[in-house]
């Protein structure tokens, strides 16, 4: 009960810290606060160590590349058609995932559709070109780099509540 209080605290805190920094000095980076939250949520969920911490880096980021060439590819065969960019999006999605029986970093298969579904969402509802690759201003460096931020974030916190529960 105490280190889920501790816990709690800890995830508060930081939290608090990275919406400081990201809507105050870190403002024109780009950088999204809920795209932090959900590779630290894909942390969360996906367990704890070094193994765990590689395989959600690299399905978050294997997400957001496969997203973005279901953008790209959506542009290159229709533009705006919607039947174009569904199918774009479909066959990414697959390969996205089979990706996993190629790849064993590739583990994580939350982390992959979150880096999926977090690209293509944020591309899409904000309009964004899908060729421009400028951080803060492309979608896959924006969301790919919130991703792991937050995932490096859910990871040092437990290695932190680790380190606090063991020197008790």
């Amino acid at each position: 009960m105490q280190s889920d209080l501790t816990r709690a605290l800890m995830l508060g805190a930081l939290g608090a810290a990275v919406a400081w920094l990201l809507a105050g000095p870190l403002v024109s980076s780009g950088l999204q606060f809920w795209a932090v939250i959900a590779g630290w949520a894909v942390m969360a969920a996906g367990g704890r160590g070094v193994a765990a911490l590689a395989a959600a880096l690299a399905g978050a980021v294997w997400g957001a590349v496969m997203a973005t060439a279901a953008l790209l590819a959506s542009v290159v065969l229709g533009g705006t058609a919607t039947i174009v960019a569904a199918a774009a999006a479909g066959a990414a999605l697959v390969l996205a995932l089979a990706g996993q029986a190629v790849l064993r970093v590739l583990s994580s298969r939350p982390a992959i559709l979150i880096g999926f579904a977090s690209t293509w969402g944020y591309a899409k509802l904000a309009r964004l070109d899908a060729t421009n690759f400028a951080f803060g201003a492309g979608p896959f460096t924006t969301i790919a780099l919130s991703l792991a931020i937050g995932v490096v974030l859910g990871w040092l916190i437990e290695v932190v509540l680790g380190l606090l529960v063991r020197n008790r």
